[in-house]
């Protein structure tokens, strides 16, 4: 894994995606730099000071462990029954949803949290918007691209980067 930081150009352009597809910026200081872990191909880990974000071929998601990051997103609320499904990489089928909060249209990120604790469990991208995805009565509601347990979860925490249920900033 090669880890490097970003020149101010591409920390810009990093902070414009967030800008045009998060419904909360997060904060990020002049003098903070943005470091880099490359984990293959087009997947990154994003390390800002405070909080990391994933970037997948383009696309800047929250990372499991901002939980800060990950509140300001709408989620969908699923059944204990889905959990080990959705954290060996499973999309959310409907049967599993319990309920939506927030606003999202499809293609939106959307965060997806267990019943019982509350826990963020993985985030995806809506595959239909709220209204369709509650009127649903089966099939895919949600495309999971980052979960517990994944790539990025595993490379964060060898890294040391999450530990003991939060993120630690690298700065």
């Amino acid at each position: 894994m090669r880890v490097y930081t970003l020149s101010k150009r591409e920390s810009r352009e990093v902070m414009g995606k967030l800008d045009r597809s998060w419904p909360l910026m997060p904060s990020l200081g002049r003098s903070d730099a943005v470091k880099v872990a490359k984990i293959d191909g087009g997947k990154r880990l994003l390390i800002f000071k405070s909080w990391i974000a994933i970037d997948l071929d383009g696309k800047v998601l929250p990372f499991l462990g901002s939980q800060g990051a990950l509140k300001s997103f709408p989620a969908i609320v699923v059944d204990a029954g889905a959990i080990p499904h959705i954290c060996k990489g499973a999309d959310v089928m409907r049967p599993g949803v319990i309920t939506a909060e927030g606003e999202f249209e499809a293609g939106d990120i959307v965060c997806v949290k267990e019943q019982r604790y509350q826990k963020f469990i993985a985030v995806g991208e809506a595959l239909l918007a709220k209204e369709e995805a509650m009127a649903a009565l089966k099939g895919p509601v949600v495309k999971n691209v980052h979960y517990v347990g994944d790539v990025f979860w595993e490379s964060a925490k060898s890294m040391g980067l999450y530990e003991s249920g939060s993120a630690i900033g690298s700065g």
